[in-house]
């Protein structure tokens, strides 16, 4: 199961579990924050202290003329959380550029610092 919850940057993903996360990555008027271009990256990491990822995923874009929703499209694998424990990590998203340039567009903004949250899955153990 999966659960985001769009007003707080939140997402809950069942240990264990398969997800496809569609980040969109537009200013406040609508308009694209940046055009990926072939080799760009979309890199999420989940960490429980900052400084610390405990898992990185990434998404390069490649052979496309423009950008698509696939581009900004992270895969958390089946099976790739059932080593986390139960609970609150956080988690920012980023584009990296092929010259090693970074822009978090998703990440602790002072107000809100987003969750990831890994749920108990019925046939799993206390931790």
């Amino acid at each position: 199961m999966v659960i985001i919850d769009q007003t707080n940057n939140s997402i809950s993903v069942t240990r264990g579990d398969y997800a496809a996360l569609v980040f969109s990555a537009y200013e406040d008027d609508g308009t694209t924050m940046h055009e990926l271009s072939n080799g760009d990256t979309v890199q999420m990491q989940i960490c429980k202290n900052y400084g610390t990822p405990v898992k990185t995923y990434t998404r390069t874009k490649t052979n496309s003329l423009s950008t698509t929703d696939d581009d900004y499209t992270i895969e958390i694998p089946t099976g790739d959380t059932k080593d986390l424990k139960f609970g609150d990590y956080f988690y920012d998203v980023s584009i990296v550029d092929t010259s090693g340039n970074v822009c978090t567009y998703i990440g602790d903004d002072g107000d809100i610092q987003p969750r990831f949250t890994v749920l108990k899955e019925a046939g799993g153990g206390d931790e």
